[in-house]
């Protein structure tokens, strides 16, 4: 299989960064998959870092924005359990993340 070169920008590196703190997580390797040169610092999944797993998945929920295409907007916010189970009918997912749609975080309070 292998990794095929970008022309002009070989590996195309990127870092990928915590969707709740920015830090780097990795390093993304886009070869010729992507048609122009990668951006410095990239956001590949909504699953934080394992530092702001600990600080703040343990006692609350992570409420992603996505727009209507599953992408996140960057609107995001962690709330206690208590507070998903009073807002949510549905039971707090095993990964503590949960996808919502645009507005919601606003309607909620969670973000202004």
């Amino acid at each position: 299989m292998g990794i095929r070169l970008h022309k002009k920008y070989g590996l195309n590196p990127s870092i990928d960064t915590c969707i709740i703190c920015g830090k780097p997580k990795a390093i993304v390797l886009f070869g010729s998959s992507m048609k122009e040169e990668a951006p410095m610092k990239v956001i590949t999944s909504i699953e934080p870092c394992d530092e702001c797993k600990r600080k703040y998945l343990l006692r609350g929920v992570l409420l992603v924005e996505v727009d209507e295409n599953g992408k996140p907007t960057g609107a995001l916010a962690v709330i206690t359990e208590e507070a998903f189970e009073k807002i949510f009918t549905a039971p707090i997912p095993k990964s503590r993340i949960c996808r919502t749609e645009i507005g919601l975080l606003k309607k909620i309070g969670a973000i202004k």
